[in-house]
């Protein structure tokens, strides 16, 4: 990754002809911190305070959304240092630390609202559908 640094064999998003993920993250960021930033950070963090975070699983399911995740925090703040210890379809299980983001306390909690609302909704499409495919093995359907 170029600047939000990401350690993950996934690769980016696919290009999309009519859905411009970028902007979708924008506008995120824009409803979630609007014009002036998250009001709370900004009126408790000290900008200098540096932070590490990770990510949990909070249920049993399929992991999707890191490479929008990197995105997320690439447009935050591109100095943020991301580390994955999973992969987009790997399974996971409650209680599971699969993510490590470090840098800013401040930009790292402008960014995990959002990383956190794209991975949960992409990750439980990616574990309902595995336990279609599940559901589904062994039949002759195609």
């Amino acid at each position: 990754m170029s600047a939000a640094t990401a350690t993950s064999k996934s690769a980016g998003p696919p290009t999309h002809p009519t859905y411009d993920i970028k902007a979708v993250i924008a506008a995120a960021l824009a409803e979630d911190a609007g014009d002036r930033g998250d009001i709370t950070t900004l009126s408790t963090i000290p900008e200098s305070t540096l932070a590490t975070a990770t990510f949990l699983a909070k249920a049993d399911g399929v992991l999707a959304g890191l490479a929008v995740a990197n995105m997320v925090c690439e447009m935050v703040d591109p100095s943020l240092k991301i580390t994955w210890s999973l992969q987009d379809g790997d399974a996971v299980q409650y209680g599971v630390e699969f993510g490590v983001v470090s840098g800013s306390a401040r930009s790292i909690l402008v960014a995990e609202r959002i990383c956190l609302n794209f991975m949960q909704r992409m990750s439980g499409i990616a574990t309902a559908t595995a336990a279609m495919v599940a559901a589904a093995a062994g039949h002759t359907a195609k």
